[in-house]
């Protein structure tokens, strides 16, 4: 039995693949038949055929990739910390991926849009003009405007030619200021001791008297004098004096340069007589008499002060004063000197007398500058002059002289 399903099998193989059998004869061998096609029907080689039987080729299964969670084995000696390494490669891959996207603005195969083209172009000169220097800019503008590279070159040129002149100045500038600074301060360290003072200005006291109220000696460091105190000094000493002012000559020389101060006002405060100049200083007590340019003031209370200081008013005096200063201030203002006897007995009742002829009743002193504008013009004419009589300025805006008495009718 079990050589007949041989001889079967023999048969059937020797059908296709064309080998002798020992039962039948050769038969031809089919066309276009290679060895390659030969398929194996039963494995092994054949003892009937007496050809080895060719074994189809083994397809390779190839091992699957790791996860790419799986850990890596460590090497002898390497350290390896947990979740570690894991995390660090997953962060470089985020990384490059990002870089990536941000490189890659259009995508590959897809067409790009004219307003897409229209940015970048825009994108990229943008970028152009950035790149260049403001030297190239400003090139670039004045080529614009029409200007040649030659007229270019020499604004340039002049533009340097200035920076360079004003760079020299200001050293110059520097270095002399050094210069200055360091003669100054070491003078003033070593000291330039007086050798000679003057006295320059118009004063009614005499040059000893000055230098002896400045309290200035002879070998007295020059640069160590202030100017304010000695000025203090000798105007509150000399009343007199408005103020000093210092000059140094070097190397040893001492200027004084005297200002007056001069009487303005007579205020009668009661029984005394207290005489102070255009800023209130008092200059003198006890003078009755009334020279040319000084306002005499009536009305005021009686009160102490002390020469060479601000006459400060009492309390029953301070608004007839205030009133009699702005009164003169205005007059002064308006080029009308009046000289002669201002009454603020009453503040709503001031009359001054001018000349010893003429009253000019001011009432409550409203619209002060312009009453004292009218009362001038008046006074200038020739109808007032060489005649007594008084001008009423209290209510109406016109002036009138009514010629006779000095009192209202």
């Amino acid at each position: 039995m079990a050589d007949n399903k041989k001889s079967n099998v023999s048969e059937t193989f020797g059908k296709y693949a064309g080998s002798s059998s020992k039962g039948r004869g050769s038969a031809a061998e089919p066309k276009n038949v290679t060895s390659d096609m030969w398929t194996p029907i039963s494995g092994g080689n054949d003892a009937s055929s007496g050809k080895a039987q060719k074994k189809a080729p083994e397809k390779k299964l190839q091992p699957k990739k790791a996860a790419k969670t799986a850990k890596a084995e460590p090497k002898k000696g390497e350290f390896i910390s947990e979740g570690r390494g894991a995390a660090a490669k997953e962060g470089n891959n985020r990384k490059k991926t990002a870089s990536k996207k941000k490189k890659s603005r259009i995508p590959k195969g897809k067409p790009i849009s004219e307003l897409t083209q229209e940015k970048l172009s825009k994108n990229s000169d943008v970028k152009k003009r950035q790149k260049l220097s403001q030297r190239e800019r400003a090139y670039d503008e004045r080529i614009k405007e029409g200007k040649s590279p030659g007229e270019i070159s020499r604004e340039r040129a002049e533009i340097k030619r200035k920076k360079r002149i004003k760079r020299n100045v200001i050293t110059v500038a520097l270095f002399i200021t050094f210069v200055l600074a360091f003669v100054g301060i070491y003078t003033y360290a070593k000291g330039a001791p007086v050798a000679e003072i003057t006295v320059e200005g118009e004063s009614i006291y005499t040059s000893e008297e000055i230098i002896s109220a400045a309290e200035i000696e002879i070998g007295a460091n020059m640069f160590a004098l202030s100017e304010k105190n000695i000025s203090a000094l000798v105007s509150g000493k000399l009343p007199y004096v408005h103020s000093v002012e210092i000059s140094r000559k070097l190397p040893d020389k001492l200027l004084l340069t005297v200002t007056a101060s001069y009487d303005n006002l007579l205020l009668v405060c009661g029984k005394s007589y207290i005489s102070v100049d255009s800023e209130g200083k008092v200059l003198s007590l006890k003078k009755k008499k009334l020279s040319d340019g000084l306002y005499r003031i009536n009305g005021l209370s009686e009160q102490t002060a002390e020469v060479g200081t601000a006459f400060e008013p009492s309390a029953e005096n301070l608004e007839k004063y205030n009133l009699a200063v702005e009164l003169v201030r205005v007059m002064e203002e308006e080029g009308v000197i009046l000289k002669g006897v201002i009454n603020v007995k009453s503040t709503n009742n001031v009359r001054v007398l001018y000349d010893d002829r003429i009253m000019i009743y001011l009432g409550d002193c409203s619209n002060l500058a312009e009453r004292i504008s009218l009362a001038g013009k008046v006074l200038n004419s020739p109808q007032t002059e060489g005649k007594e009589g008084y001008i009423d300025l209290r209510f109406d805006k016109a002036a009138y002289f009514n010629e006779g008495s000095t009192k209202l009718k």
